[in-house]
């Protein structure tokens, strides 16, 4: 009875703990995942001379990725219940170019204090992790 005791109540320290862990991972996955999209997107704008857009919508896991004269498209699922905060949409031209900037938060619906982020620095599409 005291071993099961010792155990039960070790458990109802460590479990909450592992809640978090499992967030962090799901979000670190997901920051790659979004960091390879926007790569892939670039990519194959200059390299089929056409436009591509990535779309994220808040509170959805899964990116798309289409091109302007229809011969591309993908949808990547992010890991776990990882998504945008906001809505958003950011569009590579034909010379790999982006028409803007800016910060894409990732959010995890199991805790929300658990964010990350992935930076957009220049209109060349150079990445930052935070």
């Amino acid at each position: 009875m005291v071993v099961i005791s010792i155990v039960a109540i070790l458990a109802a320290i460590l479990v909450p703990g592992m809640g978090g862990i499992s967030a962090r991972s799901s979000l670190a996955s997901a920051q790659q995942d979004l960091m390879q999209a926007i790569r892939k997107a670039k990519s194959v704008a200059r390299n089929q001379n056409t436009a591509v857009t990535i779309t994220l919508v808040a509170n959805n896991s899964r990116i798309s990725l289409a091109s302007a004269d229809g011969r591309f498209t993908q949808n990547i699922d992010l890991p776990g219940s990882i998504a945008p905060d906001t809505s958003a949409a950011y569009r590579f031209n034909p010379m790999g170019l982006l028409d803007q900037t800016g910060t894409i938060t990732l959010i995890s619906s199991r805790d929300a204090t658990q964010t990350r982020a992935v930076t957009i620095q220049t209109l060349f599409g150079q990445l930052e992790a935070g």
